[in-house]
């Protein structure tokens, strides 16, 4: 199952990676600060989709917070509304959306006795 998240955390990060190179072409950004908060999440993704493939408590720990937050902003976007919502908006999706995010920390929690803190410690194991 976490090999599954790590794929994914990689196939996201590469989109992202895409996404900035084709964005780039037609939006060259003012200076390269622009790209440091972005830099940081493809990063962090990069390296928990390969700590995940090994089955690291810390890779499934930083996963879990990065798609809680995820949770928690959407939770707050659908607690508050954008004034004079138009007919059909649907708030409601916030919340499947968080549930969603919420899954990864939900499988940290059931699966903790599966995972190891480093690659060392289940060389020794065996």
């Amino acid at each position: 199952m976490f090999s599954i998240l790590g794929g994914f955390a990689l196939c996201t990060a590469g989109m992202l990676i895409l996404g900035v190179i084709f964005l780039d072409l037609r939006y060259p950004p003012r200076s390269l600060w622009d790209f440091a908060p972005l830099v940081v999440v493809i990063s962090a993704l990069i390296a928990a989709g390969v700590g995940l493939f090994f089955l690291l408590r810390w890779a499934a720990i930083m996963i879990s917070l990065m798609a809680l937050l995820v949770a928690s902003l959407q939770i707050t976007e659908a607690l508050n509304p954008a004034p004079n919502p138009q007919p059909g908006t649907a708030n409601w999706l916030g919340y499947v959306f968080a549930t969603l995010f919420a899954i990864p920390a939900i499988l940290t929690v059931l699966c903790w006795h599966n995972l190891v803190w480093s690659n060392k410690s289940r060389r020794a194991e065996v």
